[in-house]
């Protein structure tokens, strides 16, 4: 050991380590002690009843000031985790670096699955520890990108054994994904989700409607989201980014569907370069091409001036 120091440092003396890896352990500690008492008001023990006191932190922590505060505590108590091991010491505490950073991935998940993101920002010694726990409990969906709620199958799989409030959860900041995701694509029908998603929202906080009531929503909307995938098809479109831009038009002109096949078949040419959006010249001219065709049909002067732009944003949005 002491040659392996001077390798990486000429003036650090094997002692400095070593005090060094003592006054982590008391940081380690602290730390550790940190943690835990963050779920103190969670009455569950976290040894015999893992899986319920994991939900019920994660129920804790709908608050984003309080996901904010633990990812912070559990960013320094992994940092001391990763110094102090591999040293005996740190065994000890192995069993709650899994579990709250277990807490973490479900929390981030369930409330902000936006925001996901595999502690990157994690040593490659804590990370593959906690990759192999997850993958040991079955939990691989923590380990990716949220699902998709399209993906039913998938989806499902993810809701198993979930809490009615933490599916609920789930669903809607799930949903909220797929809207912000999606809203500058296809912006009509993603702000009508939105809308019926808030109203649903706010009839469940104002107990007019059930939980069961809640769900059968919520499926209706997954099912609306799901069929908008296939839509295109059924208009007799020729791809699904021609369906956004037939939804701007639909109550505009006349035969939407022909005037969307002819759109495109006219700003072809510009949309086959790779690179068109960073060009303002060709940006130009397949605003000028929309609005010629747009002056055919006889629309008002307002849709004439705005509908370029919106159509021109739905496509470089896709």
């Amino acid at each position: 050991m002491a040659e392996a120091i001077r390798i990486f440092s000429d003036d650090l003396e094997v002692s400095d380590v070593m005090t060094n890896i003592e006054q982590e352990k008391t940081i380690l500690e602290n730390r550790h002690a940190k943690m835990v008492a963050f779920f103190r008001d969670i009455k569950i023990d976290r040894f015999k009843n893992r899986d319920k006191y994991i939900e019920a932190s994660v129920l804790y922590l709908e608050p984003e000031n309080l996901r904010d505060r633990f990812i912070e505590l559990l960013k320094l108590f992994n940092k001391s985790m990763d110094m102090v091991l591999p040293d005996p010491f740190a065994v000890a505490y192995e069993y709650d670096l899994k579990l709250f950073n277990a807490i973490k991935l479900e929390a981030i998940h369930t409330h902000a699955p936006e925001k996901l993101f595999v502690t990157k920002e994690e040593s490659k010694k804590i990370q593959k520890i906690i990759d192999e726990h997850l993958r040991a409990e079955g939990v691989h969906y923590l380990l990716d990108e949220a699902i998709d709620i399209t993906d039913s199958k998938r989806f499902e799989e993810e809701l198993a054994n979930k809490s009615g409030k933490t599916k609920e959860l789930i669903i809607k900041n799930r949903i909220k994904k797929m809207i912000q995701a999606n809203k500058k694509e296809n912006p009509e029908f993603y702000q009508d989700i939105a809308k019926r998603l808030e109203e649903l929202i706010k009839a469940r906080e104002e107990e007019r409607m059930s939980q069961a009531q809640l769900f059968l929503e919520f499926d209706k909307i997954m099912e609306d989201i799901q069929t908008l995938k296939e839509e295109w098809k059924r208009l007799g479109l020729r791809s699904s980014e021609e369906f956004p831009v037939y939804k701007s038009l639909e109550r505009v002109v006349e035969n939407p569907k022909d005037f969307t096949l002819t759109l495109f078949d006219r700003i072809a040419i510009y949309l086959k370069k790779k690179d068109w959006r960073e060009h303002d010249d060709i940006k130009k001219e397949i605003r000028k091409n929309i609005k010629s065709l747009l002056r055919s049909e006889n629309i008002d002067k307002e849709a004439l001036k705005t509908l370029p732009i919106t159509i021109l944003d739905i496509l470089e949005n896709q």
